[in-house]
C-alpha cells in the first residue's frame, strides 16, 4: 500500500497478533474476510479503544447460532436460488437490523454466493461505539493512519465516494494467506473428473481417505470456517484412521461426488462444467 513506510505506527499480519499489545489503542483492520473477524475478535479482548475495518467488498455477516446456520447448510445446491431471498431478508430484519446498510444490498452479492462470517459480536461492538465497519478503498497510508475513500452501500470497487481519514496506531493486514499447494500429492489425487475441489466433501481424494486437505480446495459457499472448520475434518480423519469401519470407501466417495454435481446442475444460474 502506498506510504506504509511513513505510518508512525506499527503494522502486523493478521497471523502475528499473539502477543501483541493493543490496549488503548486505535486499530484499523485491512480486509474484510475471516481473517478480519479473527482480528477484532483479538483485538476486542484486549481492550483496544477503538477498531475500524477497512473492507473492499460486501460481505454477509451471519449469527453464530446452531438453529439458524444448520437451517442456512441445509441448501443442498451450495449456491444461490430463487428463495435465497427469504433468509436474506430475515437476516437484515432480524440480525443487522438498524445496521441493514452493512450487509450487501439486494440483487448484489448473494448470501449462497460468497462464504460468510458467522460472528455475534461483530455487529454489537458497532452499536455500541467502540467498532465501526467501513466499505470502500484505500488511497494511502501517512504518519497517523490511512486516507480512505468511503462507499456506499452498492458502490462497486474503485467508484466515487467520501474521503476520510481514518486514524490508527496500529494497523493489521488482515489481507488473507495463499492456498497451500497441492503438488506434493500422488498423481491419482488428480484424476480426470476427480480433482480438486471434486473431492468427497472437498476435502479427500476418493483414492485416499487419509489425506485431509483442510482449506486447500474449498470454494465458497454456505460453510464452517476457521478452527471450527479445521476441527471438523480432523475429527473426520482420526475417526478413519482410528475406525476401519468408520473409513468410506471408494466407490461411495465418487457417488457423493457425482450426486453433488448432479444436484448442483439443476441450481437456478448454474453453468454446467464438468470440472465444477
Amino acid at each position: 500500500v502506498p506510504g506504509m513506510q511513513e505510518f508512525k505506527g506499527q503494522i502486523y499480519h493478521s497471523s502475528e497478533l499473539d502477543g501483541k499489545d493493543v490496549r488503548g489503542k486505535k486499530v484499523a483492520i485491512i480486509g474484510g474476510g475471516a481473517s478480519a473477524i479473527e482480528a477484532m475478535e483479538f483485538i476486542a479482548k484486549n481492550k483496544a479503544e477503538h477498531t475500524s475495518i477497512l473492507a473492499r467488498s460486501e460481505k454477509w455477516i451471519i449469527p453464530r447460532n446452531p438453529v439458524v446456520d444448520s437451517l442456512l447448510s441445509m441448501n443442498v445446491y451450495g449456491g444461490e436460488t430463487s428463495t435465497s431471498w427469504i433468509p436474506e431478508r430475515l437476516l437484515r430484519l432480524f440480525f443487522y437490523r438498524d445496521l441493514s446498510d452493512l450487509a450487501p444490498p439486494p440483487g448484489s452479492t448473494g448470501l449462497f454466493e460468497s462464504t460468510p462470517m458467522v460472528n455475534n459480536d461483530v455487529l454489537e461492538l458497532i452499536r455500541s461505539g467502540s467498532a465501526q465497519w467501513l466499505r470502500g478503498d484505500i488511497r494511502h497510508f501517512d504518519k497517523s493512519g490511512i486516507a480512505f475513500n468511503k462507499r456506499a452501500q452498492g458502490t462497486p470497487k474503485g467508484g466515487p465516494g467520501r474521503g476520510i481519514h481514518v486514524d490508527a496506531d496500529v494497523v493489521i493486514m488482515a489481507t488473507g494467506f495463499g492456498r497451500p499447494s497441492l503438488d506434493f500429492l500422488p498423481d491419482d489425487c488428480f484424476e480426470d473428473g476427480y480433482e480438486p475441489p471434486n473431492w468427497y466433501m472437498q476435502v479427500f481424494p476418493p483414492m485416499h481417505f487419509d489425506i485431509d486437505a483442510i482449506n486447500c480446495t474449498y470454494v465458497n459457499a454456505i460453510g464452517t470456517v476457521g478452527n471450527y472448520h479445521i476441527g471438523i475434518y480432523t475429527r473426520m480423519l482420526l475417526m478413519y484412521l482410528i475406525d476401519p469401519l468408520a473409513r468410506p470407501r471408494e466407490p461411495l466417495m465418487r457417488l457423493w461426488i457425482n450426486m453433488v454435481r448432479w444436484v448442483k446442475s439443476n441450481a437456478p444460474g448454474y453453468v454446467y462444467n464438468p470440472h465444477i
